[in-house]
């Protein structure tokens, strides 16, 4: 079978404990292995979703929604455990589907619908995206952002000097730094001797007590981690 005409499965989501996974099964066997691994109602059309379960025999693995995204393309919306997201997916495997990545994913569906390779690549990292102003970034590039401006270099190569278009690149990479922040989180450590106040100052910054604070110095002797709520933030191209 040539490689485009594989059926793939892959996880669309980031790696590590999470309220729900998504994991995309996509090629001409793909209805075939999900009527072997799920159990539910008739098939939906493009667009639809059905509940269900995930089956390997007799035993269920989870319950699910399925998404039908297109012809011969699913996405299995399942718990977030990398143990059931594992079970999943080889699943999909032993039924004669082939594992590949999110990039490589996104590259395929690329060919297939003919999409530029800005929104094949902001599809994939809109999955992977570590917060909600990151994604609304991501999704700008595709409106008012990197892709308008990639098609205008494309109409209008000729026309432009090559100090504007380098101008304009240079600003694309100085914004794309501090998007980076929004798309993969930033990391702030809080390092000093103890008793200095760093776990006072992480409940400060969490509006929570996130950490027991007292006068005795070594009360908090492992690393303690704390994801800071989403900011909103304005938006603009990478």
């Amino acid at each position: 079978m040539d490689q485009a005409e594989k059926t793939t499965v892959c996880v669309l989501t980031a790696r590590g404990m999470a309220a729900i996974a998504s994991v995309a099964l996509s090629g001409a066997e793909a209805p075939m292995i999900l009527d072997k691994v799920f159990r539910a109602g008739k098939r939906s059309a493009a667009g639809s979703i059905r509940h269900g379960s995930v089956i390997d025999g007799d035993r269920m693995v989870d319950e699910v929604l399925v998404g039908c995204e297109g012809e011969n393309e699913f996405v299995i919306h399942c718990h977030g455990n990398p143990l059931l997201v594992e079970q999943i997916v080889k699943l999909c495997q032993s039924n004669g589907a082939t594992l590949t990545d999110a990039v490589r994913f996104a590259e395929e569906k690329h060919k297939a619908r003919s999409q530029t390779l800005i929104e094949a690549e902001a599809g994939q990292a809109m999955q992977t995206c570590a917060t909600l102003s990151g994604a609304k970034i991501i999704s700008y590039q595709l409106t008012v952002g990197l892709l308008p401006l990639a098609q205008n270099w494309l109409n209008n190569f000729d026309a432009m000097s090559l100090q504007q278009l380098w101008a304009q690149c240079h600003q694309v990479l100085r914004k794309t730094g501090r998007a980076r922040h929004f798309i993969n989180r930033c990391r702030i450590v809080l390092i000093g001797p103890p008793n200095s106040g760093k776990s006072t100052l992480l409940n400060l910054l969490a509006g929570n007590d996130e950490v027991i604070v007292t006068d005795t110095a070594g009360t908090t002797r492992d690393w303690v981690k704390y994801h800071l709520p989403n900011r909103a933030v304005a938006g603009g191209y990478l």
